[in-house]
């Protein structure tokens, strides 16, 4: 679609519902049919979904994750494990990679692939993303001053 001097793509998802076996009544029905395009649009936008009832505790897990993500830094849930980066050639270490952890006081330990599509659809990786780097600088100055022998560091 033509829309001024901008081309518009619309790609519609679709939430099918089926009468009796997904709602009786049509808030029900519409609710469910809503709840199946959203799944639609993170399976494929421009595509279509039946509602299935795991929907609803697939959704609600998001939910609850969502909502528990969104005060994490706050409760200082997030750690960084700390991989040490070899180099073949000398077998010594050339750097170290930052891992994200998330351990939730309700949830337990999450693994990354299940928080950080959540974290980036919300925006809450940006400060995520901050504490991460701020840690990160923080231990590497920290195994700078004690004179940690990591190569290609300085």
């Amino acid at each position: 679609m033509q829309l001024a001097t901008n081309s518009l793509v619309v790609s519609p998802s679709v939430g099918i519902a089926l009468f009796p076996q997904d709602g009786a009544d049509a808030a029900t029905l519409l609710r469910n049919a809503d709840l199946a395009m959203y799944f639609a649009k993170r399976k494929n936008p421009g595509t279509f979904a039946y509602y299935d009832v795991a929907m609803n505790s697939v959704a609600l897990h998001r939910f609850t994750i969502e909502g528990r993500l969104r005060g994490a830094l706050e409760r200082n849930e997030f750690t960084l494990d700390y991989q040490p980066q070899f180099d073949v050639r000398s077998g010594g270490i050339s750097g170290m990679e930052a891992l994200l952890r998330w351990t939730s006081d309700e949830l337990g330990a999450l693994p990354p692939t299940e928080f950080i599509p959540i974290a980036e659809e919300t925006g809450l990786i940006l400060s995520i993303g901050e504490w991460v780097l701020r840690s990160a600088c923080r231990q590497a100055k920290a195994w700078q001053d004690e004179a940690c022998p990591l190569v290609g560091w300085r």
